[in-house]
């Protein structure tokens, strides 16, 4: 069983968006870039992995991030490539993507290729998780979704299994 750390989660992307923003920096006196740019792709779908009661829905926003490209990655040791939380039903996925990806992942996107996000991270906990990898995927085998729920039934059962060991 993966540590609590590591627990794998599978969204069915049903729908995604692509808006893009420039214009003229406010800031661009200070020496800064004097334009602004925003882009992201954002994704929403049906959780499929883990069963949430209360959370049936998700919704990803991907950010493209420059120093993410494999000339900028000087982080010594970083801790996530993006963060879940959920709150009002819905499960809330921000994730940080190498920009040289972007153009790539829009194209197979606009091309129906992308139909599941699966990622693994922290188990959700006072509604919020890091997410430590991440996949788009054009499927999810029958298999492949059994596995994920019974790693998730384990998890369960070693929780239980540890409270009542507590009580006694």
């Amino acid at each position: 069983m993966p540590k609590p750390e590591n627990m794998p989660y599978l969204i069915e992307i049903e729908d995604w968006r692509a808006p893009y923003t420039f214009g003229i920096s406010r800031i661009a006196d200070e020496g800064g870039d004097p334009f602004t740019e925003y882009r992201t792709i954002e994704f929403s779908g049906g959780i499929i992995v883990p069963d949430l009661p209360k959370t049936k829905k998700a919704e990803i926003l991907v950010w493209p991030e420059t120093y993410l490209n494999p000339a900028g990655r000087t982080r010594a040791e970083p801790t996530a490539v993006g963060h879940a939380s959920s709150s009002a039903g819905v499960l809330r996925c921000h994730l940080f993507l190498p920009a040289e990806m972007y153009l790539p992942l829009i194209s197979v996107s606009a091309a129906q290729k992308v139909r599941y996000l699966n990622f693994g991270g922290d188990k959700l906990r006072y509604g919020n998780a890091n997410i430590r990898s991440y996949t788009f995927d054009h499927d999810a085998p029958p298999d492949h979704v059994k596995e994920l729920q019974e790693i998730w039934a384990a998890e369960a059962k070693s929780r239980r299994d540890a409270s009542r060991k507590k009580a006694k």
